[in-house]
């Protein structure tokens, strides 16, 4: 007798934006109950479907959350992380410099820019930190 294991991984995408100085865009989690790590700086970003592509994904995010409507061919997979056993964080470049005008924050608790050197000097989740030790 067979049996199927349904694994009930959670896929999320976080986007790697700078601008024109190469400061890194990064959104304040907002302080909402029940939302995981309130207040904290993470790149901007979002679950995906259970089938979707994480340059759709990103695609789809970044217009949701910076109202920037942009192209796939301006999006970059430069890999995976996995923060636990059961979680994929896709990590994806944004090819283009966003400055404070391109931008109109609709999600969060706010945004800012920062060198890698202050990200690590800010409260960041866990995940953020994995990220810029492996790909900035």
């Amino acid at each position: 007798m067979g049996f199927t294991i349904v694994i009930d991984m959670k896929k999320s995408v976080n986007t790697i934006m700078q601008n024109s100085s190469g400061k890194y865009l990064v959104q304040m989690r907002d302080g909402s109950e029940g939302i995981c790590n309130p207040l904290k700086w993470n790149f901007f970003g979002g679950g995906l479907t259970e089938d979707e592509d994480p340059i759709v994904g990103a695609v789809r995010e970044t217009k949701e959350e910076l109202n920037i409507y942009a192209g796939s061919e301006y999006f970059n997979l430069v890999g995976e992380l996995r923060p636990k056993d059961d979680r994929a964080v896709y990590v994806v470049h944004y090819n283009k410099p966003v400055e404070w005008s391109d931008i109109t924050v609709q999600e969060g608790a706010g945004a800012g820019y920062f060198t890698k050197d202050e990200l690590f000097r800010i409260a960041i989740t866990d995940a953020t930190k994995m990220l810029i030790e492996k790909y900035l």
